[in-house]
C-alpha cells in the first residue's frame, strides 16, 4: 500500500503514559476478554490491540486491509492458482485500489458498516474443524 510505515513502539516504551508497556496492556486486554467470556471478533480485537500499541487509526485501517489482501493471495498460492511471485505482483498492483477503498470507506460510521456475507465468515471460521480441508496448515 502507498503511505507511510506505521510507527512501531519498542517493548518497554509507554506511548500512553500509564506506566505500562503496550505489550502488557495487550496481555491485559486478552485476559479481560477471556475472563468476561466476551466474543473476540478479529476486527474489534485488532483495533483495540493497535490502539494499545499506539498505532494511529489510518495506519490501523491500512494494516488491516493489507492483511486481508495478503490472506486472499496467500490462499491462491496454497491452492496452486498463483505462484508466490505472481501473488506479490497481484497485491502490489492492487495498492492504488486499496488506497481508494480506504479513502472511500474510512469515514464510515460504525452503524453504516456491514458484512455482506456473514455465512461465509462463519463457514470460514469453522474450516479448521472439518475432516476434509482445503488447507491443512
Amino acid at each position: 500500500l502507498h503511505g507511510p510505515v506505521p510507527e512501531v513502539h519498542q517493548q518497554g516504551s509507554d506511548p500512553h503514559g500509564a506506566g505500562q508497556t503496550p505489550l502488557g496492556a495487550v496481555g491485559e486486554l486478552r485476559a479481560s476478554a477471556r475472563a468476561a467470556g466476551s466474543p473476540r471478533h478479529l476486527a474489534p480485537v485488532l483495533g483495540a490491540t493497535y490502539a494499545l500499541l499506539g498505532v494511529g487509526r489510518d495506519d490501523a485501517l491500512r494494516l488491516h486491509l493489507h492483511g486481508v489482501a495478503r490472506g486472499v493471495v496467500s490462499a491462491a498460492v496454497r491452492l496452486g492458482i498463483a505462484g508466490p511471485g505472481e501473488a506479490q505482483r497481484l497485491q502490489a498492483s492492487a495498492a492504488l485500489t486499496q488506497s481508494a477503498v480506504l479513502a472511500a470507506c474510512s469515514a464510515l460510521a460504525a452503524a453504516a458498516q456491514s458484512q455482506t456475507a456473514p455465512l461465509i465468515d462463519l463457514l470460514g471460521a469453522g474450516h479448521d474443524r472439518l475432516y476434509s480441508r482445503l488447507f491443512t496448515s
